[in-house]
């Protein structure tokens, strides 16, 4: 199974891409994010998906172009973990 989210919003660069997944980051959070935010909804998200035996990746043609995130290979447990996960997954795609 594979759940793929696409934007067209603010992209990342190359060197974002790379720290993306690390606990606390955030990318121009005042502007995205209005100030909100912890920098650890796609670390948290990324854990879960590996501990069900799956994948997070992101990738993104730059800035400016749009990210797509995508979710794949993973035992989907309909418990309350696996739904953080998903909720996590779109709020940040579509913040």
């Amino acid at each position: 199974m594979e759940v793929e989210v696409e934007d067209e919003g603010a992209g990342l660069a190359p060197d974002q891409i790379q720290r993306l997944f690390q606990q606390g980051v955030q990318f121009d959070a005042n502007r995205l994010q209005g100030g909100e935010g912890s920098g650890l909804g796609l670390f948290i998200a990324k854990g879960i998906a590996e501990q069900h035996k799956g994948s997070l990746k992101v990738r993104s043609p730059g800035l400016g172009m749009g990210t797509t995130f995508t979710l794949s290979h993973f035992q989907f447990l309909f418990t309350v973990f696996s739904k953080i996960a998903m909720w996590t997954i779109l709020s940040a795609v579509m913040a």
